[in-house]
């Protein structure tokens, strides 16, 4: 499976999740015990496998707790899951399976369904790029 280069370039680290910028998609999750962060990149809803890995390089994709990389080319409808590297010890809280494909929890939709994991890794929906800059032309919320 091929792994991605990218260019290296800074970005503010926040909003979280998946953020939609004219160069690529920004991805920003939050894991203060994670030693690795990448993001899986798939091509269908009912792929198992990801087509592209992207790995977040801890030295300059890293602030603190904030994981933060952008991958130039993706748009709007690009699947993905997060995967972590980390320590397993249960008595600290700590479970973390360098295998297991991660929904973002800052998704704002998800396609698909949990596969059958005969390999035991669990395949949960993917989450989508969606783009969350619709202009509501001054309406507001109906309670407000």
């Amino acid at each position: 499976m091929p792994k991605s280069q990218r260019l290296m370039q800074f970005q503010y680290p926040l909003p979280y999740g998946a953020i939609v910028q004219d160069a690529g998609v920004q991805f920003v999750v939050y894991s203060r015990s994670a030693t690795a962060m990448r993001v899986l990149l798939y091509q269908r809803v009912s792929d198992r496998e990801p087509s592209r890995i992207v790995e977040f390089d801890p030295a300059n994709d890293r602030w603190g707790d904030i994981w933060s990389v952008t991958v130039p080319g993706l748009k709007v409808g690009q699947l993905y899951h997060f995967q972590a590297d980390g320590p397993y010890e249960p008595e600290l809280g700590l479970r973390f399976d360098s295998q297991a494909r991660l929904i973002d929890p800052y998704a704002r939709a998800l396609a698909g369904r949990f596969q059958a994991a005969d390999d035991g890794i669990a395949r949960p929906p993917k989450c989508v790029v969606v783009r969350d800059d619709f202009d509501w032309q001054g309406d507001r919320h109906l309670r407000r």
